[in-house]
Formats: C-alpha cells, structure tokens, sequence
C-alpha cells in the first residue's frame, strides 16, 4: 500500500519544522538550581543605542540559540544553572540600535567573556557591563553579595579604519 501525497508531504513538513526549532533551555525549576539573568540599558535620549549584556552558553551550550539575537536587545532574559558543580557560564555585552539599518552602517560593539562557577541552590547572578568611548567591558556578579563573579573582560573599541565606512564618493560630483 503506497502512502498518499498529502500524507507523505505532511510528514515531511512535520519533520522539518521540529528540526528548525532546535533544543529548549532545559527546565531545573522542579530541583534545585541557581539563576542567571542578562541586563541591558536603553536611553530614548540617546539616540536608539540599545546596551545588551545577556547569557550565551551555559557548559558549552547555546541558550535562546532559535531567537534570533535581533530580537533579544533589550529583553533580560533568565536561565537555570545545576547547583553542586562547576558550571561555564558564556556572555557577552554589546551595542546595537533599534533601528537595524542603523547597526550596519554604524560601528557596533562587542565584548566576550566566561565565568566557571559552582553555583549555589537559590544564588542569582546577572550579567553587566559598560559600553563606551573608551571600549567594552563585561563581567558576571553575584546578586546577593553585588560582587564580580571571575574575571572582568574588556574589548577595545574599534579603530576608525577598522570600521568599514560605506559611503563611497566619485571625483567631480
């Protein structure tokens, strides 16, 4: 007995559209655990910068890896950690602009950094930072006590010739 177009063409779309969903943060809310959650700040004043310090990893795996990463600036996002182990924690602080025409033609920055810890049953941590003129800098602290969990990452900014500038200009015009 042959299967039916439809039913073949059904399975077929169900099949690809689990693959593109790609893997959920796992849920620890029913054991114990400790939280890690991503901070921004955005100012109206100040010209639709869009300041992201958020979670990239954790043990070596994506979180939010199916969001489009456009979409996370400025959302504070939260995710569990184990409790008992030492845990890798991925992050990262960067600028961008709510406008995306905005952050291509304009120098963006960017800062990367990882923490091991064993985290604590009920600890928060969050991810912070600065961005500024003199570069970007990111590190992981410890809710309760407000101090830097491992080290401070910094990233310089980039220079004007690293930067691509886009507009092009003809003699004579």
């Amino acid at each position: 007995m042959r299967p039916t177009v439809p039913a073949a063409l059904t399975a077929c779309l169900a099949l690809a559209a689990c693959a593109s969903i790609g893997p959920l943060p796992y849920d620890r809310s029913a054991e114990p655990h400790a939280i890690v959650a991503g901070t921004h700040a955005s100012d109206p004043a100040d010209d639709g910068i869009v300041r992201t310090f958020r979670v990239t990893a954790i043990d070596g795996w994506a979180v939010h890896g199916s969001v489009d990463p456009s979409q996370t600036l400025g959302v504070d996002q939260r995710d569990t950690l184990p409790v008992g182990r030492k845990v890798r924690v991925d992050f990262e602080g960067l600028q961008r602009f709510y406008n995306p025409a905005r952050t291509l033609f304009k120098s963006g920055q960017r800062a990367e950094g990882h923490v091991e810890l064993t985290p604590v049953n009920g600890a928060s941590y969050t991810v912070h930072g600065e961005i500024g003129p003199q570069g970007t800098t990111v590190w992981l602290e410890d809710d309760a006590t407000h101090q830097r969990v491992g080290e401070v990452f910094t990233q310089a900014p980039r220079k004007q010739e690293e930067t691509p500038d886009y507009r092009t200009t003809t003699p004579g015009l």
